[in-house]
């Protein structure tokens, strides 16, 4: 699972002092926190060295360089100096090196990839292992023009693409084998919806079908298509307000309350994964309607 680390305050996010004090933490083998813990030497990116100064030298520059882009400009300017993203896959991985190094390069090329950032991994004796990524706030833009906010939220839909990535790590470590890994790897949004499942099961309500089960559900056997989309969105009550290559926005039949006001639903989708979900969707429909068979089997007549 990947995570953006929200539970520290404001105040602490704007300290550089805060920063050099949680590196110290981190880097600390004789804190109860890392009891048992394996610390791996943390590394750097857009750094002069692997350092805990140079990426708190690193993040202080991000922020002037910051700082001078936004002069003259008007709008607010972000405070925050650091952000964290915290991986792990759960007890009983066991990465070997090439699998921490693989998933700690493709975690920074997907959210910072121009950030000064610093990687650190505390090793677990249960094959829990945690992944501690240190982002500057700000980074220079991919254009290598002026510097803009790293993982701004509302603009790159951050929880879809966590998604995504910790999908395609849990696929990559379940292609690989290892003596050690006696269990599947479970992504975290297939761990959610086993939690949802078994919390329907336990209420006895059934839970509304997510977006793209609803799309699966109309097109249980046939390939979706952007072609396609339209029509089946159509038949759910589902209205497109915007539709590019890349992605598609739109509106549900369904409200919710906005202070006083009740107002549609809205979401936007990278086409891309949303036709993922909805593929796996189907796969989940096949194989639901082929276990309903085969309990059923014996009792045909």
């Amino acid at each position: 699972m990947i995570k953006l680390e929200t539970d520290r305050s404001k105040i602490q996010l704007r300290s550089i002092k805060s920063l050099s004090k949680y590196l110290d933490y981190l880097a600390d083998p004789g804190h109860k926190d890392h009891e048992g813990m394996t610390l791996l030497a943390g590394r750097n990116y857009g750094c002069a060295d692997d350092s805990p100064k140079s990426f708190v030298d690193g993040v202080k520059k991000s922020r002037a360089d910051y700082i001078a882009g936004r002069n003259g400009l008007d709008g607010k300017r972000i405070r925050d100096q650091w952000r964290e993203l915290i991986f792990n896959a759960g007890k009983g991985v066991y990465h070997t090196q090439e699998e921490r190094d693989l998933i700690e390069k493709k975690i920074i090329a997907e959210f910072a990839p121009t950030a000064v950032a610093r990687a650190v991994w505390h090793i677990a004796p249960d094959g829990h292992d945690d992944l501690h990524i240190l982002i500057a706030a700000t980074c220079k833009s991919k254009d290598g023009g002026k510097q803009e906010v790293t993982m701004r939220r509302t603009k790159v839909h951050l929880h879809k693409r966590f998604r995504k990535i910790d999908r395609e790590i849990a696929n990559y470590l379940n292609d690989r084998p290892n003596p050690k890994r006696i269990r599947k790897i479970k992504s975290a949004a297939q761990v959610g919806r086993e939690k949802s499942l078994a919390r329907t099961v336990k209420n006895a309500k059934p839970k509304p079908l997510s977006f793209e089960q609803q799309i699966a559900s109309k097109s249980p056997k046939k390939e979706v298509t952007a072609e396609e989309l339209p029509k089946i969105l159509a038949k759910l009550g589902v209205k497109i307000l915007l539709a590019t290559d890349k992605s598609i926005t739109v509106q549900f039949p369904r409200f919710r309350r906005k202070g006083a006001h009740r107002v549609r639903r809205e979401g936007k989708y990278p086409l891309r994964e949303l036709f993922l979900m909805i593929m796996e969707a189907q796969m989940n429909i096949a194989l639901a309607k082929q276990k309903v068979q085969e309990v059923a089997g014996p009792f045909k007549s």
